[in-house]
């Protein structure tokens, strides 16, 4: 569902990435396409905050969805 408060940002993108912990990982386009996939059918939301507070507070919004775009 979209509304005026809504906003589209990109959050990850397929490629070589390094964890906080050093350790290298790959996710493909078809790994984001999953991911995408899995969130549709969760049955909770992920809230919008800043960093990563243990208790998700306070929330700014939530993801309400999850979507691949191709980049040229």
């Amino acid at each position: 569902m979209s509304t005026e408060n809504t906003r589209v940002f990109e959050c990850f993108r397929a490629g070589r990435h390094i964890s906080m912990a050093g350790r290298e990982m790959e996710f493909t386009v078809g790994d984001l396409e999953k991911i995408c996939a899995n969130y549709r059918h969760a049955k909770s939301k992920a809230p919008l905050v800043l960093g990563h507070p243990t208790d998700n507070l306070p929330a700014f919004g939530e993801v309400n969805d999850l979507d691949r775009k191709s980049v040229v």
